[in-house]
């Protein structure tokens, strides 16, 4: 099950969504917050051209409140990475996805 289902209250996912590529570098964070324990949370990273994920960043985490992925890119060209967030908080599942957009600055 792919499809997009809604983030229960109380689950926050906070990520830039267009970032300035200076220098052919930049690097972000995509922090996972709850005010409670999310069960099964599950990331999937599926980076752009250049990206390098931090390795600790995805798979699967039990019963946390919160996790950060981070990433950075050497790419030189504009570059889009996906983050899906999957779990379950107070008994609903939620599968979210969030992307981030370098784009090089002139």
């Amino acid at each position: 099950m792919n499809r997009p289902i809604k983030l229960p209250d109380g689950v926050r996912v906070v990520t830039p969504k267009i970032l300035d590529l200076v220098d052919r570098e930049f690097s972000y964070q995509v922090v996972i917050e709850s005010d409670g324990e999310i069960e099964g949370l599950a990331i999937k990273i599926a980076p752009g051209p250049g990206v390098i994920v931090n390795q600790e960043s995805f798979g699967v985490f039990e019963n946390t409140m919160s996790h950060t992925v981070t990433a950075k890119s050497v790419a030189s060209v504009m570059t889009m990475t996906s983050v899906q967030v999957r779990g379950r908080y107070n008994g609903q599942e939620f599968n979210a996805y969030r992307f981030v957009t370098a784009l090089p600055k002139k």
